[in-house]
């Protein structure tokens, strides 16, 4: 075989990998959006109509306990939407190209950060978080009128 006639095309499978992992960063930035948008957001201006006194919520000691929890996850989350939503750009911009491998080198150690602060807040947060929900009607209510918003599309919970 001559050099001429040497096929240096892309693996197939490697197109695929490059598109899956195009499609699961923008599923993820989807899902951070949601969770920030949907949930995390307007939780937090629910807290403060809380802190306000204008609405009531059984069994929450303070409103600040509640609005610290929400903090912490939405610290880490913007963290990571910022972050994912930059990887995402990059990665479907040079899809095309073959050239995704340098962007996951360029970003390494920037998604280590980013991902692990949000790992570790959300299993830190995330019990405790729940622990509200399960003794508070009105939490509940809540969080299940934004599980049904039409953004939801994923159905998150």
């Amino acid at each position: 075989m001559r050099a001429s006639e040497v096929n240096c095309a892309a693996p197939i499978g490697v197109a695929r990998a490059a598109e899956e992992i195009v499609s699961s960063e923008k599923s993820f930035v989807d899902d951070m959006k949601v969770l920030r948008n949907i949930f995390l957001g307007p939780l937090s201006e629910y807290l403060k109509l809380l802190d306000q006194g204008i609405v009531r919520a059984d069994e929450i000691r303070t409103p600040q306990e509640l609005a610290l929890i929400i903090e912490r996850l939405l610290f880490a989350l913007d963290g990571v939407l910022d972050f994912g939503t930059n990887f995402f750009n990059e990665i479907k911009e040079t899809e095309s190209r073959g050239t995704w491998r340098q962007v996951f080198e360029k970003h390494e150690a920037a998604m280590a950060k980013n991902l692990g602060r949000y790992v570790a807040a959300y299993n830190a947060v995330w019990s405790e978080f729940c622990e509200y929900r399960k003794k508070s009607t009105a939490i509940e209510a809540f969080l299940r009128c934004c599980e049904l918003q039409p953004g939801n599309t994923r159905h998150q919970t």
